[in-house]
C-alpha cells in the first residue's frame, strides 16, 4: 500500500507527540480519500496522550479547546486548524446523539471500534503504516459502506450516522451492507433525535451525489422520518440522472398542487435560510408561468433574478414544462445585455422629475416604460423614453 503524503504541519505534530513519548495518527475521512485517490482537505487525528500531556507538548503553540470533555484540542499551524483527539471509549448515548461521558484509553483499535463505518476507522502514521482492524480498505476496493461492529449499536448511539450512511452512499457511489442498510431502517424513527440543521446539511450533500437517486429509490421508506414533505412524492420514481442537482429538491415538490406551500413549510422546519427558501417558492410558483415571449422571460428576470429564472428554466425541462429551447432564450436575452429592470432604463426618476413628474408618479410612468420595452415597443434610448413619457 502506497504511503500517504502528509502536510508538513501534521508531520509536526506527530513529530512532536513522539518526542513527548506519545503517538499520533491521521484518521478518518483524510485517509479514506487518499485511499480513494482523492486529495483530502482537512486532516482530523488521534493520539494516546490526554488533553493535558497534549497541552504541555504543544505549550508553545496555539491551542483550542475545542471539546476538551470529550478529549478533543485543535492546534492552529499557520491559521489552519488540526483537531487532534486522544483515543477514548464512549459511554452510553442517552439523547442518540453525543456520548454521556468517554474514557480514554491507549489502544488505537479501541478507539477505531466507536467509529461509523469501516472505511472511516482507518488510521495511518507514517512509521507504523495503516492501522485497519475492521477491513476498511477491503470495503473501499469492493465500494462497500459497513457499520463498525453491531450496525444497531452504531445508530442507536448516534442516529445522524443514519443520515450519513445515506450521503456516503450517494456521495461516494457506494453499496450499504445488508446488514447496516437493514439497522439502518430499524433505527430510522431515531432520526427524530437529530437537529434539523444537521439534516438538512446532510440532504444538501445527499441529493446533489452522483448516486443521489439509486439510494433515493432505495431508501424511500426512510424519507418520512426525516423529510416527511417529499415522502410520499411521486417524483421519486421519475427523478432521472438527466435532472441538475441543483434543483433535484424542487422537483420531488412539482407533483403537488401546493408545491410553494408546502416546500415553504419544509424550509421553515429545517431553518433554511431565507434566501434558499424565497428562491425556492418563487421557482415552483412561476413554474407553470407562460414563457412563450421574450417579453415574458424578461418579466421573470424581472421577478425572480437571473440565478433563479436560469434554474426554473433548467427544473422546466426536467418536468417537460414549456417549449425547448427556453435557457438557449434567456441566456441569448442575457449576453445582448436585454433591459428587464427599472435600472435599466436609459432615464430615471430625475429625468421624469425634470420633465415635470412628481410623487408615485414618477414610479408608475418607469414601470410602464420597462413593460413597453421589454415587449419590444420602445427603443431603450433616453430621448425616445422621455417622448413616450410625456404621452404618459
Amino acid at each position: 500500500m502506497n504511503p500517504m503524503p502528509l502536510p508538513k504541519d501534521a508531520l509536526y505534530i506527530m513529530d512532536t507527540l513522539a518526542a513527548g513519548g506519545h503517538r499520533a495518527d491521521v484518521v478518518g475521512g483524510c485517509v479514506r480519500d487518499f485511499l480513494m485517490g482523492k486529495t483530502p482537505h482537512d486532516y482530523d487525528m488521534t493520539t494516546d496522550a490526554t488533553p493535558e500531556e497534549m497541552k504541555a507538548v504543544f505549550s508553545c503553540d496555539r491551542v483550542i479547546e475545542t471539546g476538551i470533555r470529550h478529549g478533543t484540542l485543535t492546534v492552529l499551524l499557520h491559521g489552519v486548524p488540526y483537531e487532534i483527539t486522544t483515543y477514548r471509549v464512549d459511554g452510553g448515548y442517552t439523547d442518540h446523539r453525543h456520548p454521556d461521558g468517554v474514557s480514554f484509553t491507549r489502544d488505537l483499535t479501541e478507539d477505531l471500534a466507536r467509529r461509523d463505518f469501516t472505511v472511516n476507522a482507518i488510521a495511518y502514521h507514517p512509521a507504523f503504516g495503516y492501522t485497519d482492524p475492521f477491513g476498511g480498505m477491503r470495503d473501499l476496493r469492493a465500494s462497500v459502506l459497513r457499520a463498525v461492529g453491531d450496525p444497531c449499536r452504531r445508530f442507536e448511539e448516534d442516529a445522524l450516522r443514519i443520515l450519513r450512511a445515506l450521503r456516503f452512499s450517494a456521495t461516494l457511489d457506494f453499496t450499504i451492507e445488508e446488514e447496516t442498510a437493514a439497522a439502518l431502517r430499524q433505527k430510522a424513527p431515531l432520526l427524530s433525535a437529530v437537529s434539523v440543521e444537521r439534516v438538512d446539511a446532510e440532504w444538501k450533500k445527499w441529493i446533489e451525489g452522483k448516486a443521489a437517486l439509486r439510494v433515493l429509490r432505495a431508501f424511500a421508506d426512510v424519507l418520512p422520518h426525516f423529510f416527511p414533505e417529499i415522502a410520499d412524492s411521486p417524483a421519486i420514481e421519475t427523478l432521472t440522472d438527466a435532472v441538475t442537482p441543483s434543483v433535484r429538491t424542487w422537483y420531488l415538490f412539482t407533483p403537488f398542487a401546493d408545491a410553494p406551500a408546502r416546500y415553504d413549510a419544509a424550509m421553515r422546519r429545517l431553518h433554511a435560510d431565507n434566501h434558499r427558501r424565497e428562491g425556492g417558492i418563487a421557482v415552483l410558483t412561476h413554474l407553470h408561468d407562460d414563457l412563450t415571449t421574450d417579453a415574458d422571460l424578461l418579466t421573470l428576470l424581472a421577478e425572480i433574478g437571473e440565478v433563479y429564472a436560469a434554474d426554473l428554466l433548467t427544473l422546466r425541462a426536467a418536468c417537460h414544462i414549456g417549449e425547448p429551447g427556453e435557457g438557449t432564450r434567456l441566456a441569448a436575452l442575457l449576453a445582448n445585455h436585454t433591459p428587464y429592470r427599472i435600472s435599466d432604463l436609459a432615464v430615471g426618476g430625475k429625468d421624469l422629475a425634470a420633465i415635470g413628474y412628481r410623487g408615485e408618479k414618477i414610479g408608475q410612468i418607469l414601470n410602464t416604460l420597462i413593460l413597453r420595452v421589454r415587449r419590444g415597443e420602445l427603443e431603450n434610448e433616453k430621448d425616445a423614453l422621455l417622448a413616450a413619457a410625456r404621452l404618459l
